[in-house]
């Protein structure tokens, strides 16, 4: 069995989206239903992640270039909220919460939310229009609470 990649997905409906273990995990809410993605990290960016984690601001301006590639400099400072420590995103736009999990940590929180939300600040000269993959429904494993 090959290793993977697992993020939490909000509540509701909650769940789980797993990925391969060289890609981010991401999963969002959208009216209601749990959409997951999985997004490959080049060599350089897992290295980045390995060494300085969410924490560093190349890995949330990848991050934040990768799950939202239409966003703009503008958006990075009016757009979302985000905890990268805690792999929670809140598009505002949009009414969505999107959580992830870096690859390559065994410290990655995927899910677990942390108080604190700050406004991230896009990089100098950001323009990054990349495509990414299509958001795609994802099979939530629920769990039911006794």
């Amino acid at each position: 069995m090959s290793a993977k990649n697992v993020c939490n997905c909000p509540n509701p409906p909650g769940g789980t989206h797993s990925c391969p273990a060289d890609h981010v995990a991401v999963c969002r809410v959208r009216d209601g239903v749990a959409y997951g993605d999985c997004y490959p990290a080049s060599d350089e960016v897992r290295r980045l992640i390995q060494s300085r984690g969410a924490a560093d601001p190349s890995v949330q301006a990848w991050l934040l270039k990768t799950i939202f590639p239409d966003a703009t400099a503008y958006d990075f400072q009016t757009r979302f909220e985000a905890d990268f420590l805690g792999g929670r995103i809140v598009d505002r736009e949009k009414n969505e919460e999107v959580r992830f999990a870096l690859p390559g940590r065994s410290d990655s929180p995927g899910a677990m939310p942390l108080d604190g939300l700050f406004k991230p600040v896009a990089p100098p000269g950001f323009e990054h229009r990349a495509t990414a993959g299509q958001s795609r429904p994802t099979v939530a494993t629920q769990e039911m609470e006794a």
